[in-house]
């Protein structure tokens, strides 16, 4: 799977042990040089972000600056597949990449040392080439002749993460740890939650808020896919986050790794229709079961009393706005807001009524509302029906 390295700053530095100086050349020069070996060696991964030693290898006789070294950091490689993506890439020495005048100071094998003002890298295949243009007026063309060898110091940290539907309401993602030795912890949350937090801040609250799950060793170990199961309502058009990270006698054992995605919207709320169905009838209960035309929109429903409903008329209006206030008695909920992201429903349903009067007609409503309860559809109201007698 190719994963594009949308982030990059490379520092590089030029060795070769050399037992004679001599003096730095005079004359402005332009090398041609073909590396004809060369390593990328992943070393460590710092806060969520890979870091990699790539070396190439001359043998140029009139290359006059040796080995080329390069320190690649990259938050966005992928790590099982291990390879680097095909792209260009600007050594620099600061973060404004690309602005001439970085000090970038490469040693050559005849002692001297020398500025770099400009400098490029393009990978293509596995093969890099490039430009450096030096502050001495010296220029470094450059291309590999075989595609760079890839390795690492030490096992890998970090997580495949895919997002396989990003479905608010049937939501699909896999998570796979490349160290498959490694146990970790995830959870998936608003990205607005800790807006101007570094990943440092984050993973230390997210642990925190969830030290006694981890003792009691609710951690993951090997490939998982993460569903609404597992999440609980999300909100259609959001942004969220997986953050995951290693654990380790119930502490943290890794950076944080961070996944952004944005959740699907709902659908257009106001053709939707609904059906129902109710069984099992006794004479304080009944199963009844909803399903609106499209799973993607958010809607309230439940059984009331024919009688009460008829003193309204209709669904839409005041009968709406106090089921939803009545929702508020007795239970958390603060407000409207809260009780439709409690209540609200999507995709089919069904519930068993066991407080409901006996010898009593009931309807079964259901209707489309907006966040702030407001009836976004036309309703829907089932035939009556009565629960049997004492």
């Amino acid at each position: 799977m190719k994963v594009r390295l949308a982030s990059v700053f490379v520092a590089a530095v030029a060795v070769i042990a050399c037992a004679c100086t001599k003096p730095a050349p005079q004359k402005q020069k332009e090398f041609e040089t073909v590396f004809t070996g060369g390593s990328a060696v992943y070393t460590e991964t710092v806060n969520g972000v890979a870091q990699f030693k790539i070396s190439l290898n001359s043998n140029s006789k009139e290359f006059e600056y040796g080995t080329v070294k390069m320190n690649l950091y990259t938050k966005d490689v992928d790590p099982l597949d291990f390879k680097l993506d095909d792209g260009d890439y600007v050594l620099s020495s600061e973060i404004n990449i690309g602005t001439a005048g970085d000090m970038i100071v490469l040693t050559s094998a005849l002692g001297m040392k020398v500025n770099v003002v400009d400098a490029s890298v393009n990978v293509q295949s596995g093969k890099i080439s490039g430009r450096i243009s030096l502050e001495n007026g010296d220029v470094l063309n450059f291309h590999s002749q075989e595609a760079l060898r890839l390795s690492s110091s030490k096992p890998f940290e970090g997580f495949k993460v895919e997002v396989l539907d990003n479905s608010f309401y049937q939501l699909r993602i896999s998570i796979t740890p490349v160290n498959p030795a490694q146990s970790y912890f995830y959870t998936v949350m608003p990205v607005s939650r800790f807006a101007g937090k570094s990943d440092s801040q984050i993973l230390s609250e997210i642990h925190n808020f969830y030290a006694a799950l981890i003792q009691m060793g609710m951690v993951e170990n090997g490939p998982i896919v993460v569903t609404n199961e597992e999440t609980g309502k999300l909100d259609p058009l959001t942004e969220y986050a997986v953050y995951v990270y290693g654990v380790e006698n119930a502490t943290p054992a890794t950076g944080l790794f961070t996944y952004k995605f944005t959740t699907s919207d709902q659908n257009n709320p106001s053709d939707v229709t609904f059906s129902s169905t109710i069984s099992d009838i006794t004479k304080n209960g009944a199963l009844a079961k909803v399903e609106p035309s499209d799973n993607t929109v958010l809607y309230v429903w439940d059984l009331v009393l024919k009688n009460t409903f008829d003193s309204y008329g209709k669904v839409e209006g005041e009968f709406l706005s106090k089921w939803l206030t009545n929702q508020i008695d007795g239970s958390l909920w603060k407000d409207i807001k809260d009780v439709v992201a409690g209540c609200g429903a999507r995709g089919p349903q069904e519930y068993t009524y066991e407080t409901l009067s006996s010898n009593s007609e009931y309807v079964l409503f259901a209707v489309c509302v907006d966040r702030d309860g407001n009836a976004v559809s036309k309703a829907y109201v089932s035939e009556p029906f009565k629960t049997l007698e004492s």
